[in-house]
């Protein structure tokens, strides 16, 4: 059948339409920017970086805020590269395990994301996320401290390493005893070229890095460390317990060695001693001037010494020191071992013009008849106090009852300034005269604990310096001081004294008995307070070599030890021969 003649125009008519429709959308896409396919909510998007920022720019935005927000970032953050997508949940883990097994997810996408992220394999997820903390460690390092803080980690890794490998069998688990004590190595390695450089090198990081794998391993396979922490426990209380005997040690070796005399001084007691037995008895009798001795009006001291040099020194010390010597009158007190040495050096050495009296005393108990002098002894180790020449001290009205006054001094001590003052000081009936010590109290030498203590004494009094103390044996007498000495005694109160040290007796058996002197009139510390002034020596009218570095000992401080010196006459033949020397 033949088609009439009109149809070949409709179909010319509709391609025409066809094609002006076809073009429509380009025309209006290409002059109004307009996707006429496009939802009125859609956002408008070129692929053209530049026109995009021409487009979206922000009147009041910058050039470099609006560039960076082409890729979703804030201004004023480094460019960042696509982040690192590490899954955390279980869905995530077993997507990550289809795609290395060459699975496909529910979309029929092999090894990809709902977001056409890649995923990568567990071994390459770890190298990035390894590769990132290294790169973040690096940046902290050159923050302040960043170094080190590396170094304190590096440290604690090593002592848990060191630990776990205590920790573990040597029999069981070979592999993770040889990771250990490789990671061990290694880190002490990296800390020996910390120690020597400044700067942190990236292998050290990774150093770290390795060691907490291998420590994560390490207490994966022993998450229980019970028994470990019953073994340590025991270790410490052990340790512990030889620590006390090593101090105990310790303390028995400085008792020995401040009471002990050098071999020098050991030769010259033993010499002298020699010649004083093969001298002329008549001889012996020269040395006192009886006369003197019992006058109360002289200015009379005492000491009490079974030290030969040291006796020297403090007559020496005051004799120089005094504007009237001739007045001085001297009480050596010591035992019959000593005796004879120290009578033997004052003959040889007259301290003219001043007179010596050396009295030997060995009948303490005859003394101390009202209580028993073992008794006194419990819980006192001071040699100084437990002296049975030192204790006498208590008994000085008995040793010197035609006195009226008595200044007593340590044999560790030196006299730099004159001392007759103190012989006109008004005590206003106190028995003794003492310089203060208020850096220590009464609660630090005794036990407080005690009723009978607590309700006769202030715990906070300050404690009373002895070593330079005059004393007035006639209120001593009139009030009884002996007799409540020895009552202390009975009583048992010496086992209340936290220390020997600070003369505890003494300070209750003074106590409200004190007439107070300045401090300048006493120093002490000489023997122990490497720290003392050299201001405060020079001022001092005595300084005390108190503690247990004495200066005639090897340990004494050398600091101090010419202030004694001065006062030794190192060209005796006697010293020479036993080969004392100013060191």
């Amino acid at each position: 059948m033949r088609l009439p003649f009109c149809y070949p125009r409709y179909f010319l008519v509709a391609a025409l339409l066809l094609g002006i429709v076809g073009i429509l959308p380009v025309i209006i896409h290409l002059h109004f920017g307009i996707d006429p396919f496009l939802e009125d909510s859609d956002p408008i998007r070129f692929f053209d970086p530049e026109r995009d920022y021409l487009l979206n720019k922000d009147p009041g935005q910058s050039t470099d805020s609006t560039t960076l927000d082409l890729f979703g970032q804030d201004a004023g953050e480094e460019l960042k590269g696509p982040e690192e997508n590490v899954h955390q949940n279980s869905e995530s883990r077993d997507t990550v395990n289809r795609v290395k097994d060459g699975q496909s997810d529910n979309d029929g996408n092999t090894g990809t994301h709902e977001n056409n992220v890649t995923i990568a394999t567990t071994e390459e997820m770890s190298e990035l996320s390894d590769q990132g903390t290294l790169e973040e460690d690096a940046k902290r390092l050159y923050t302040l401290g960043g170094t080190k803080e590396r170094i304190w980690e590096m440290e604690d890794q090593l002592i848990m390493a060191k630990a776990y490998l205590d920790f573990v069998p040597k029999a069981n688990n070979t592999l993770l005893r040889q990771e250990l004590k490789l990671r061990t190595r290694d880190i002490e390695k990296a800390l020996g070229q910390a120690n020597k450089s400044s700067d942190f090198s990236m292998s050290a990081l990774q150093t770290i890095r390795a060691m907490e794998a291998t420590l994560s391993k390490a207490h994966r396979a022993y998450p229980d460390c019970s028994e470990r922490a019953y073994k340590i426990r025991s270790s410490l209380e052990k340790k512990e317990e030889e620590l006390r005997t090593v101090q105990n040690e310790l303390l028995h070796l400085v008792h020995v060695a401040s009471t002990s005399l050098p071999k020098g001084i050991q030769c010259l007691s033993l010499r002298l001693t020699s010649e004083y037995f093969t001298s002329n008895p008549k001889d012996h009798k020269l040395l006192v001037d009886r006369h003197k001795v019992q006058k109360p009006y002289l200015h009379h001291y005492a000491v009490f010494s079974d030290n030969v040099l040291a006796c020297a020194v403090v007559v020496n010390s005051t004799i120089s020191s005094s504007q009237e010597p001739e007045k001085i009158v001297f009480h050596v007190v010591t035992d019959s071992l000593n005796f004879p040495a120290i009578t033997m050096w004052f003959l040889l050495n007259p301290p003219t013009p001043a007179t010596i009296d050396i009295l030997v005393w060995d009948n303490y108990e005859q003394l101390a008849a009202n209580f028993s002098p073992t008794e006194e002894l419990v819980g006192i180790r001071d040699p100084a106090y437990t002296s049975t020449v030192n204790r006498l001290q208590f008994f000085l009205p008995n040793l010197f009852p035609f006195l009226h006054k008595i200044l007593v001094l340590d044999h560790d001590v030196v006299v730099q300034r004159d001392l007759s003052w103190l012989w006109r000081i008004d005590m206003k009936g106190k028995v003794t005269c003492a310089v203060k010590m208020c850096n220590h109290q009464l609660e630090d030498l005794l036990d407080f604990t005690d009723p009978i203590l607590s309700s006769s004494f202030d715990p906070k009094a300050c404690v009373l310096a002895f070593g330079m103390n005059m004393f007035d044996l006639n209120e001593w007498r009139k009030q009884g001081l002996t007799a409540s000495y020895g009552n202390w005694i009975q009583k048992g109160i010496t086992r209340k004294f936290r220390t020997g040290e600070g003369w505890p007796l003494a300070q209750l058996v003074f106590y409200n008995h004190t007439a107070y002197l300045d401090g300048g009139w006493h120093l002490l510390g000489l023997g122990n307070d490497p720290n003392v002034r050299r201001e405060e020596i020079k001022k001092a009218a005595v300084i005390h070599y108190s503690g247990t570095r004495k200066p005639w000992i090897d340990s004494a401080i050398r600091e101090y030890k010419n202030y004694w010196d001065k006062y030794l006459n190192y060209n005796n033949p006697s010293l020479q021969k036993c080969h004392v020397h100013n060191n």
